[in-house]
Order: structure tokens, then C-alpha cells, then sequence
């Protein structure tokens, strides 16, 4: 049996630390509706493209780091 109530703590939690100029809405309410539904799949699946998401955020970031590094 999943932990549906452990799981919404912790999106609950996520959703208060992020920064909010980085949250995508769509995926934040599909999240949430997954987690009401007690939708395993689609959560996992959403969970997924927000980690997707933020990794994607990241290595954009890094790579503006070393690009300005290496214009010095």
C-alpha cells in the first residue's frame, strides 16, 4: 500500500521551500491532484517531469557559470 499521506507532507513541504519564481503551476497542480486522487502512476509521473524540470533549470544555470568564467 502507498503512503498517500506521507507523500502529501512532503509535496506540502516542497512547495513552501521552493523559490517561488521556479514553480510551475501546471505541474504543482498536477501534483496535487494526483496525490487527491491516489493516483500512484500519474504522481510518480509528475513527480518525474518536476525533477526533469528542475535538472534541466540547473544545468542551464551552470553552463551561464562556465560560460561567463571562460569570457573572463
Amino acid at each position: 500500500m502507498h503512503n498517500f499521506n506521507l507523500a502529501e507532507a512532503w509535496i506540502e513541504e516542497y512547495v513552501k521551500t521552493i523559490p517561488q519564481n521556479i514553480v510551475d503551476k501546471k505541474n504543482t497542480r498536477a501534483i496535487f491532484h494526483a496525490s487527491q486522487q491516489r493516483d500512484s502512476e500519474l504522481l510518480l509521473r509528475a513527480i518525474e517531469v518536476e525533477q526533469e524540470r528542475l535538472f534541466g533549470m540547473r544545468i542551464a544555470e551552470l553552463r551561464k557559470k562556465i560560460v561567463k568564467k571562460t569570457k573572463k
